[in-house]
């Protein structure tokens, strides 16, 4: 478990390991090899790329860019821009106010 003010900048790397966040407003960045991801709390900005591994962003105030290689990406808060990808997995979203969320689908 690490702690840091709401407010920081994160930035994480794993090669075989989940990562989760609460209660984070500063921008995050996370890249796994076989991990997922669970965010939650009023993120700045999230960028989140897992070859093996589903990634769940709750709450994001700001934008959000979010790829899968194989796995989940559910989406739900988002209010300025998003976009989010997945090659073997589906993509969900609820409550996304961005503009024009550019949500391919595959």
């Amino acid at each position: 478990e690490v702690k840091v003010p709401a407010a920081s900048r994160v930035e994480v790397e794993t090669y075989s390991a989940p990562v989760t966040t609460s209660g984070l407003a500063g921008t995050f960045r996370g890249e796994s090899v076989l991990g997922g991801f669970r965010l939650e709390g009023r993120l700045a900005e999230a960028e989140v790329e897992t070859v093996g591994g589903s990634i769940e962003l709750a709450g994001s105030a700001g934008g959000a860019r979010l790829e899968s290689v194989n796995g989940a990406v559910t989406v739900r808060g988002v209010t300025r821009s998003l976009e989010a990808s997945t090659v073997t997995g589906t993509v969900q979203r609820s409550k996304v106010t961005a503009p024009s969320p550019d949500v391919p689908r595959w």
